[in-house]
């Protein structure tokens, strides 16, 4: 349990999961470690997936409004292929 319950590598006794803690902790050219990079990609892929959510409920009811799918493209900076698949 002890390997599990520490954030620090060196302080790993399992010699594989040591190494693997080190790899993915590990600061890179960038500055930046691996597992701060799937974290920054896990966010950006939830914020696009409610953006989309958020864009495609606001053409749902501009079209129960009654506007065509350019407007509703424009005004939701959506490609109007994307609104058409909302819609139809």
């Amino acid at each position: 349990m002890h390997d599990f319950t520490t954030s620090d590598p060196e302080q790993i006794i399992i010699p594989a999961l040591k190494k693997r803690m080190k790899e993915v902790k590990h600061i890179g050219e960038d500055g930046r470690s691996y597992m701060c990079k799937v974290i920054d990609e896990l966010i950006d892929e939830r914020v696009t997936e409610a953006e989309e959510k958020k864009s495609k409920e606001i053409a749902l009811r501009m079209h129960a409004d009654g506007l065509d799918d350019d407007h509703i493209a424009r005004y939701t900076d959506t490609p109007v292929e994307q609104v058409k698949a909302w819609l139809y």
